[in-house]
């Protein structure tokens, strides 16, 4: 598969403010054929570790299935940055992410 390449990029974080209560991420459009980088801030820790937990919906980031320790990075194929779920073992944790955009978007 060919990826166009766009003409910029965007990025975004949130501060995961309840531990254990999953936040939705900021609605942004990922172009067809382009990733979504979703990052666990490095400086993330806590008395609990200081990981975050994501997933395609709310109980699935509270159920703890996939984690990401500070630093840490996955990437997804997904269309829009919405579709994430993250939630974290300590309050104040931070979840960064970028995606490329299509003309269209800027």
């Amino acid at each position: 598969m060919t990826r166009d390449n766009k003409q910029t990029f965007d990025v975004g974080s949130a501060t995961i403010a309840s531990a254990g209560t999953a936040q939705q991420l900021t609605a942004q459009r990922v172009p067809q054929g382009h990733w979504l980088i979703v990052h666990a801030h490095p400086g993330n820790s806590g008395n609990n570790g200081g990981y975050l937990y994501i997933g395609k919906t709310q109980a699935i980031a509270e159920a703890h299935l996939f984690t990401l320790d500070a630093g840490d990075s996955v990437r997804l194929a997904i269309d829009n940055v919405s579709d994430v779920w993250v939630d974290a073992s300590d309050n104040g944790l931070i979840v960064e992410w970028l995606t490329e955009t299509a003309n269209a978007d800027v």
